[in-house]
């Protein structure tokens, strides 16, 4: 999406209207940006705009080469890994989920039969052992399952590298498998 640089230059005099337009124009795409990091919408909404905020702040700076939403995206990006880092001691993702929201994930598969329909207790056991894996897998996991984070995204959040946090999702699956063999027949895959 192009953003007109009158626009920009109404924002950087101030201009409420046109601030308001500009974050109309964002909402869209920046919100999709925070939901990868906040577990609900009241905390999408609270980083949005505070790295609203920051986009206002820094429009005068912006690079006119770089295309508006591009920019606006980075901002956004960097300030949600930043909560992120301040927020290490948050509760962890998984433990305020309920069954349905774990069966429900896109990139959770337990078996390759589609028809299968998830018993509660085994989804409480994969629960479980999601909490049992070790900290720092678990936080990969998480992160790379149940919020949608690309591996660049999860080694930005958690100050690894791209290759280790392939590693944490690896051991995670393994782990998983192993502690879930005996309660399914037929185990082909987990958070494929």
């Amino acid at each position: 999406m192009k953003v007109d640089r009158k626009l920009i230059g109404a924002c950087i005099k101030g201009d409420r209207r046109a601030q308001r337009e500009l974050y109309g124009l964002c909402l869209d795409q920046l919100l999709g940006v925070c939901f990868r990091f906040a577990n609900n919408e009241d905390d999408a909404s609270i980083l949005l705009n505070e790295a609203f905020f920051k986009i206002l702040e820094n429009l005068e700076n912006q690079n006119k080469e770089v295309p508006f939403m591009a920019w606006a995206t980075r901002i956004t990006v960097n300030h949600c890994i930043s909560e992120y880092r301040k927020d290490r001691t948050r509760k962890r993702v998984i433990t305020a989920m309920e069954p349905e929201d774990l069966d429900q994930s896109s990139q959770l598969r337990i078996l390759d039969d589609e028809k299968f329909e998830y018993d509660p207790r085994l989804l409480k056991k994969v629960r479980k052992e999601i909490l049992n894996l070790p900290p720092m897998t678990q936080e990969v996991f998480q992160l790379y399952v149940f919020q949608n984070c690309s591996h660049y995204e999860v080694a930005e959040l958690l100050g690894i590298k791209e290759g280790t946090s392939k590693w944490h999702l690896f051991n995670a699956r393994s782990i998983l498998r192993e502690a879930l063999i005996d309660d399914m027949k037929e185990v082909t895959s987990i958070a494929l």
